[in-house]
């Protein structure tokens, strides 16, 4: 899941072979000097924050039979055959390879649960004086470069085009625009992908971001007029963690899962009833460092002392003194916490809890079409406490493997959870397939995710209403059953061999909008530098009034006082935030 990170640990192990534990061992001894040395500070600076914004799972790590990193954003691998970091081979070959190599040690270090050698801060004007006049001249600068970018042309980029993206990206980290670098920094690698013709070049990727960022740096533009730096637009390093003295949680559950990078791990969720939200621990490592064991890890020593494994967690409250939470919810593992454990009756935990009834106004909470394109992602907000008025019986459709379980409140709709049929979720599906009718009153925690159906529930565990502490929450992926079951499923999946039936594709979107995606692609490959203004805003807005015609008002007239590149980037953002209202998708 890319909502959550792996908590630094002991270095995990590896295979035992001649070869790679010496390749192993030098790479864990390679200090902050050494790669500044090698590289030097700038692409350090670069490397420490790409890897920092980057989810474990979007780096894969090999070891046989020689270590390899891949940086799965930029497509580039790194293997390392040993003789310290002049012996780093990468493919492809890029304009600043060096900084790429210190990217691949840095998150190989961070997959082997060692911490990130951060780098020294800047001097006080350098690149850390974040003040108004600074972030004036840096927006300026970033949205010139954007509307520069769209007047050359996405496939006629230069090496100086580079060179300004990879500047504006430092010069934003310093000035503590942090959603900004990053938007910066992955169009600084699109440019630098195209221009080393590498098969991951992504013209449309490209654009797509360029319009992001251009929307982000006007908004940011007009909070500023207002004296205002709102925390949703500016964000916050990913890697940081804040200091809490105190917080209290409820342990709900947890579960394993692997991810298409090569990453597995486990994750347990929690509820805080002081900050009202849901907050993560996760425990992950490559697949290809050895013994770690996801499901093994639920009754393993931690994440905290005083808790003695995940297992112990659900149905009680935990008091954390000294803990460190992310912005976005996660919890780090971190030895200097300390937690007391409290049993709850199963009454005492229901009343903490944020209870949703109704699946009308679950949904209106949850539709995509709320949600902008500015706002940053928010994983664990997708995590809802259900209470179903009946549960429905289970079934498995074969066609699908996937298992349906409908959920009825009280108005008699229904909100379907499934649980589709994988290596970590086969133990979910049993379970749930020999669970006996839930008593009255019984909640449901489950993640909830938008489809072309409608709002779907991932369950994740059963919060009794009767009993106390462990015994109160049932953890569908990782709690043995009663008493033994025998899987019809079980059997009926060893029988069939067939790979699930395709997920339903969402409706296709009105031609006007595959008409003025089409045409906002083709102008921005080809730049708009020689082109007519006028008469490209008399297209545009042809385009624009078909769109309205449609039903999407919000696509009005082009501004008469906005330069072309400009329009192209306003239109583009309008185009992908009303994609997403109506697909739902990213």
């Amino acid at each position: 899941p890319a909502a959550v990170a792996a908590t630094p640990a002991a270095p995990a192990a590896l295979p035992t072979t001649a070869v790679v534990d010496p390749l192993h061992a030098e790479l864990l001894a390679m200090t902050r000097d050494q790669l500044i040395a090698f590289a030097g500070l700038p692409a350090f600076r670069w490397a420490y924050a790409h890897v920092s914004d980057t989810p474990p799972e979007d780096v894969e790590v090999w070891t046989e039979p020689h270590i390899c990193v891949a940086l799965r954003r930029e497509g580039i691998e790194c293997r390392y055959l040993g003789g310290g970091l002049a012996g780093f081979l990468t493919e492809p070959k890029t304009l600043r390879w060096q900084r790429h190599v210190v990217a691949a040690v840095l998150a190989y270090q961070r997959a082997a649960g060692a911490p990130l050698p951060e780098p020294a801060p800047p001097p006080r004007g350098e690149a850390g004086d974040a003040s108004l006049a600074t972030r004036r001249r840096l927006l300026e600068a970033s949205r010139r470069l954007l509307t520069d970018t769209l007047s050359v042309g996405v496939s006629h980029l230069s090496p100086a085009m580079f060179e300004r993206y990879e500047a504006l990206a430092t010069w934003a980290q310093g000035a503590e625009l942090y959603r900004l670098a990053l938007l910066l920094r992955g169009i600084a690698d699109d440019v630098e992908l195209l221009l080393a013709r590498s098969v991951r070049a992504d013209e449309q990727r490209l654009f797509e971001n360029a319009a992001l960022a251009h929307a982000l740096a006007t908004a940011l533009q007009a909070a500023l007029d207002r004296g205002a730096a709102p925390s949703h637009l500016v964000g916050r390093a990913r890697h940081r963690y804040d200091w809490v003295a105190e917080l209290e949680v409820l342990g709900l559950g947890g579960w394993s899962w692997q991810s298409a990078t090569g990453y597995h791990g486990l994750t347990a969720l929690f509820w805080s009833p002081g900050e009202h939200r849901f907050l993560s621990w996760t425990d992950a490592r490559p697949t290809s460092l050895g013994a770690f064991e996801p499901r093994a890890r639920w009754t393993r020593a931690g994440p905290w002392p005083g808790t003695g494994s995940p297992s112990n967690t659900p149905g009680r409250r935990l008091i954390l003194r000294d803990a460190e939470r992310s912005e976005d919810g996660r919890l780090s593992g971190v030895d200097r916490t300390r937690a007391t454990v409290q049993v709850l009756t199963g009454a005492e935990l229901v009343e903490l809890l944020p209870v949703a009834d109704s699946w009308a106004v679950l949904a209106r909470e949850h539709d995509p079409a709320r949600r902008s394109l500015l706002a940053p992602p928010s994983p664990l907000a997708a995590w809802a406490v259900l209470q179903p008025a009946v549960f429905g019986p289970a079934r498995f459709d074969l066609t699908r493997q996937t298992l349906l379980w409908p959920l009825r409140d009280a108005t008699g709709a229904t909100l379907l959870a499934e649980v589709p049929w994988t290596p970590h979720t086969v133990h979910a599906i049993t379970r749930i397939e020999g669970l006996d009718p839930p008593l009255p009153g019984t909640l449901l925690v489950a993640r909830l995710r938008a489809d072309p159906s409608g709002l779907v529930a991932s369950p994740l565990s059963l919060v009794l209403p009767v009993g106390a502490g462990r015994e109160v929450v049932d953890c569908l992926h990782l709690d043995p059953p009663p008493r033994p079951v025998v899987s019809e499923i079980a059997a009926a999946m060893e029988r069939r061999r067939e790979p699930p039936a395709p997920a339903a594709a969402p409706p296709p979107p009105p031609a006007p909008l595959v008409d003025l995606r089409a045409w906002l692609q083709g102008r921005a490959e080809r730049g708009v530098a020689g082109a007519n203004p006028a008469a490209l805003r008399v297209e545009l807005a042809r385009h624009h009034r078909a769109l309205r015609a449609a039903g999407l008002a919000v696509f009005g007239e082009p501004d008469p006082a906005a330069e072309a590149a400009e329009l192209l980037l306003r239109s583009q953002f309008l185009l992908m935030q009303v994609t997403v209202a109506l697909t739902g998708g990213d």
